[in-house]
């Protein structure tokens, strides 16, 4: 559904009983001319069944009515279509009450919640003729999605795009002020194409967003909102937003009917949670991965979905439309990076919208100290240089203010390196890494001063066992790369052998091109690369290696490619390619963690989840770690992770044993003792060398 406000402007005649509006002090007079106006409402709102609109008025005086509208369709594309509507509607009691209508101003599209809320302003001045405001959401079949929604499942707000209908040439001028990627530039032309057949016959693709700050996320969903309305792929601007999703979502069947009253609209989810199959949560995600699965896949025709994430927070998305690829498509919107001219076209362009009155270009240019930025970076330096000035040039006074400062836990973007040093363990990661930046930066210098730069970016391989941070490194890899400039952006493309790989002949290729396009500017990560190793020659995986080999070679200058797995898998994997081999500039090896950094890194997890061990619980878990670290394929910093997790629900189960319907204090909520830990064997196989048992934590 669709809902909109409006003015109705009308002449009334000398005899019209809306001529008699009294002033208040008259109740019978008042009550009189309330029930003339309510018969619009009735005539043209609840009285209708099957038509396309339906109108209630909400205010009225002797010159116009505001009304509200809803529209069950496909949106109201000109005003004419709901003054005929009206006119059909109260054609007999136009002439009883006087009116000649002249014409319908200020159509602007609104949110379900704002519908409400002027509903229960007519229903209260009694221009609605029900006994309460939710009679006529029944009659219509509205459920009020933001008021009682998701029993706390998840969250449910709307938000409504600005509604601009933009020429491809209007499109192309907002975009060169906002420093867009290549991927919404070429979205725009596809949506343009002349070829295109005009309206709704479906949704050819849906989208995934990337972008640093929800600001920037939004500011390119508009822009993708207002191009598909202007060429009748869409019917509505407003945006219903689901987010903050807890494990039981899938529970809540209001979910299922927001989908179906979004018909000819857009749905945004923000997928948070963790992404990783393990712990507690691996059962809880699996189940939400398919719920929402299931539900694009029955919508995708009338809605179009959009997976947006923010920055580098875990999220469900990419597990989502794996399962969904390839029956329904998804196509990535990334968050673009422009020099420091781009940066500050998009600055003033925020100037314009916001108009700040101390505006000094200059001085906000010579705050721009990098050679690169991105929308949501340019947006932080202008609130950033905003707030400075207002504290230390027009409100003086404020400079030295003492004013509070709050100890975040949130990680920002330009402490990438910082948590990379923080990271337990991994002194030779961290040393080699050391050496690549030193390595680039003087690439960099060498061509500055307009010397040969000696070399392309550098492909690495990652040696290791599960657990022993290879992914996590990367991440932050392409972070620390980003901030010095050294990739164009933090892109970062995770993959294996299921999504480089096609089912029939031709595909591959095709494929492993796209990834490499998608991660043109940062790091494609290849986790078990030699999985692409097939027993015959000629066959798909060896395309796919092929493939790579030479997508590496095309995009020398602005991909990094990093190979991950077992040492001993990847040093045959490299054996078998020339090509590949030689093209590895860097070769990292993660050791497996030793009991003492085991340690530090259940000591870590535990305080970033507000929990302490004793000095009990310290002592079994060391022992458990000594035993644990001799097994194959333990799992290193994941094996940590689990085992806090068993002991946490252990914990929950001990205290609830012991406090029933007793008073729990804070430190015995935070403190898991050796008692939390001494089941663990139950967590163990025997080990047998011989037999070769993979042998670790099981369960969570």
């Amino acid at each position: 559904m669709n809902y909109y406000k409006a003015i109705l402007r009308y002449e009334l005649r000398k005899n019209s009983v809306l001529q008699r509006k009294d002033d208040g002090t008259d109740p019978d007079a008042a009550s009189e001319w309330a029930e003339s106006v309510s018969k619009i409402s009735s005539l043209a709102g609840t009285q209708v069944r099957g038509e396309s609109f339906h109108v209630f008025v909400y205010e009225a005086d002797l010159e116009k009515m505001d009304i509200v509208i809803v529209s069950k369709h496909n949106g109201i594309k000109k005003s004419a279509d709901v003054i005929a509507f009206i006119d059909t509607k109260i054609s007999k009691t136009k002439q009883n009450l006087g009116i000649e209508i002249i014409e319908l101003q200020e159509l602007e599209e609104i949110t379900q919640d704002t519908f409400v809320n002027c509903i229960e302003r007519g229903s209260f001045q009694n221009f609605i003729n029900t006994r309460y405001h939710r009679n006529v959401l029944q009659i219509l079949n509205i459920e009020e999605y933001s008021r009682n929604n998701s029993r706390g499942f998840y969250n449910y707000s709307e938000e409504i795009c600005p509604a601009n209908q933009l020429t491809y040439r209007s499109c192309q001028a907002k975009m060169k002020k906002m420093i867009p990627d290549k991927s919404l530039v070429d979205e725009i032309s596809r949506i343009y194409y002349k070829n295109n057949k005009k309206g709704f016959w479906g949704h050819p693709v849906h989208y995934h967003i990337h972008a640093e700050s929800l600001t920037s996320a939004h500011r390119m969903i508009n822009l993708l909102m207002q191009a598909l309305y202007k060429n009748g792929r869409i019917s509505s601007f407003r945006k219903n937003i689901i987010d903050h999703i807890s494990k039981r979502c899938n529970d809540d069947k209001n979910i299922h009917t927001i989908c179906k009253d979004s018909s000819g609209g857009v749905i945004l989810f923000f997928l948070n949670g963790q992404a990783e199959d393990s712990g507690q949560y691996a059962n809880a995600n699996h189940a939400l991965v398919d719920f929402f699965e299931q539900l694009i896949r029955i919508n995708q025709q009338d809605v179009l979905f959009m997976l947006v994430d923010i920055g580098q927070q875990a999220t469900l998305s990419s597990k989502v439309i794996e399962q969904l690829v390839p029956d329904v498509s998804f196509v990535p919107i990334r968050e673009g990076i422009g020099t420091v001219e781009d940066a500050m076209t998009f600055a003033q362009e925020l100037q314009k919208e916001r108009n700040f009155p101390a505006w000094d270009k200059k001085a906000f240019r010579k705050t721009l100290n990098k050679d690169m930025y991105r929308m949501s970076e340019v947006q932080t330096a202008y609130n950033e240089y905003c707030k400075k000035t207002l504290s230390e040039k027009i409100y003086c006074s404020y400079k030295t203010a003492e004013v509070i400062k709050i100890n975040s836990q949130l990680k920002s973007r330009s402490s990438a390196y910082e948590e990379l040093n923080r990271l337990v363990g991994l002194d030779n990661v961290k040393s080699l890494i050391n050496s690549i930046l030193a390595s680039s930066k003087m690439k960099k210098q060498r061509q500055k001063a307009g010397l040969p730069s000696g070399g392309n970016l550098p492909h690495l391989v990652f040696f290791g066992n599960p657990g022993s941070a290879k992914t996590t490194v990367a991440r932050l890899l392409a972070r620390i790369l980003s901030d010095e400039q050294i990739l164009q952006g933090d892109i970062f493309v995770e993959c294996g052998r299921n999504d480089l790989v096609g089912q029939y002949v031709g595909w591959t290729a095709k494929i492993v091109e796209k990834k490499f396009r998608e991660a043109r500017g940062g790091i494609l990560f290849i986790d078990e690369a030699y999985s692409l190793v097939d027993d015959r020659g000629g066959s798909y995986g060896d395309e796919a290696i092929n493939t790579i080999v030479q997508q590496m070679e095309n995009h020398r200058d602005d991909t990094i490619v990093i190979f991950a797995g077992y040492p001993d898998k990847m040093m045959k994997f490299l054996k078998k390619n020339e090509g590949l081999r030689s093209r590895i500039g860097f070769q990292l090896t993660f050791n497996d963690y030793t009991p003492n950094e085991l340690d530090e890194i259940m000591l870590k997890m535990a305080e970033e989840r507000c929990y302490e061990l004793d000095d009990d619980a310290k002592t079994v878990c060391h022992q458990i770690f000594r035993q644990a670290v001799r097994m194959k394929d333990f799992g290193n910093g994941r094996y940590a992770r689990n085992l806090l997790q068993k002991a946490i629900l252990n914990q929950a189960d001990r205290i609830y044993a012991e406090t029933a319907n007793g008073v729990v204090d804070k430190d015995m909520l935070m403190t898991l003792t050796a008692a939390d830990f001494e089941d663990i064997d139950e967590t163990f196989v025997e080990y047998d060398r011989k037999k070769e048992q993979s042998i670790g934590f099981i369960g969570g």
